[in-house]
């Protein structure tokens, strides 16, 4: 019988990208939510009854890393919307449950601690093999949205700097900050 070894998950590979904006494009909607004029009657009770959403899109070319330098990144910013707090959010509410319901825990030489299982992300990047050039999905409060609508009218250079976190195929935005200073520089 020929032993299988497991293969180990691969290691995270760490990426600070710095793109500098070249144009954005922002669309703001409000109005009643379509899920409950829904002719088929989709909408359940806890359904929001209105819909308000902010989007952005951030165009701009990378700076660095040198090997993606020149590269062009559409930045995609989505509010969450009122349907999830997660500005709101604690550790305490990615505590990981067993299968009865009660909270796990890791135990050690020095005590027993709980088991978290907090998000890795705020969002993703994926190829856009169109273009040739990267997009990136990222959601957010609606107060850092109106934070970034603030400064992209009134600031002629813009850099947003991209935290990604590569763990075998999946590129995942662990921070994002839009600042106006090359994060190059700082």
């Amino acid at each position: 019988m020929v032993s299988r070894s497991k293969s180990s998950p691969p290691s995270p590979i760490h990426t600070l990208l710095s793109i500098r904006l070249t144009s954005f494009a922002v669309s703001i909607n409000a109005g009643i939510n379509l899920e409950i004029i829904d002719p088929r009657g989709a909408a359940g009770p806890d359904t929001s009854v209105f819909s308000f959403r902010s989007d952005v899109e951030i165009f701009g070319e990378c700076q660095q890393p040198e090997e993606r330098a020149g590269e062009n990144y559409t930045i995609k910013l989505r509010d969450q919307g009122s349907q999830v707090d997660v500005a709101g959010s604690r550790l305490k509410d990615y505590l990981v449950r067993n299968s009865d319901g009660s909270p796990k825990y890791r135990c050690r030489k020095g005590g027993c601690i709980p088991v978290y299982d907090p998000p890795k992300s705020i969002g993703y990047i994926e190829r856009n093999r169109g273009s040739g050039g990267w997009d990136c999905y990222a959601w957010m409060s609606q107060g850092v949205i109106s934070d970034m609508l603030v400064l992209l009218p009134s600031v002629s250079v813009l850099y947003i700097s991209i935290h990604e976190v590569k763990v075998g195929r999946q590129r995942d935005i662990r921070n994002l900050n839009l600042q106006m200073t090359d994060p190059e520089e700082g």
